[in-house]
């Protein structure tokens, strides 16, 4: 009877299996057997420790037009003081 166990793979093995699989040329089933892993379980490090270079220059450029949009209220400032009133207390409108 042969009963599966459940290995305990260090962050670093993930790590290093993960950008060989993403940057080889060879499948990543090939990949999966060189290293001695389960494909499915190569497939699921992928998913959760690869973040594509393009998904990260869109999120960048995403950020970078919502906050230098016009109109967005980032980036630029919209107070305007009005000096102190009683006490020294100074006056903002936004």
């Amino acid at each position: 009877m042969s009963q599966s166990t459940m290995r305990k793979y260090p962050a670093e093995f993930k790590e290093r299996a993960v950008k060989l699989a993403v940057e080889s040329d060879q499948p990543i089933a090939q990949t999966a057997r060189d290293l001695g892993v389960n494909e499915n379980t190569l497939h699921t490090w992928i998913g959760k420790y690869h973040t594509p270079p393009d998904l990260v220059v869109n999120v960048k450029s995403l950020i970078m037009q919502r906050l230098f949009s016009h109109g967005s209220g980032y980036g630029t400032s919209s107070k305007h003081h009005t000096g102190t009133g009683k006490g020294g207390v100074s006056h903002f409108h936004y």
